[in-house]
């Protein structure tokens, strides 16, 4: 794993290690996002009238407590 042998790692190549688990984090968080608003997009396009009047009122208070923070 990361931390094994760090005796015969430089600190630079421990750096660059842990750089790389940084940006494959990074690019796991961005790929489940673009899951959700894609899945979110789907439900919006294909829900009742009733759930999607309920979407719409649950983002207008999501983003009144955005504006009011």
């Amino acid at each position: 794993g990361l931390f094994e042998r760090t005796k015969e790692k430089t600190m630079t190549e421990i750096k660059e290690d842990i750089k790389s688990v940084i940006d494959e984090n990074k690019s796991r968080a961005h790929q489940e996002q673009k899951e959700m608003r894609d899945d979110i997009a789907f439900y919006v396009l294909n829900c009742s009238v009733f759930n999607l009047q309920m979407m719409f009122k649950r983002m207008k208070e999501l983003k009144n407590e955005k504006n009011n923070s």
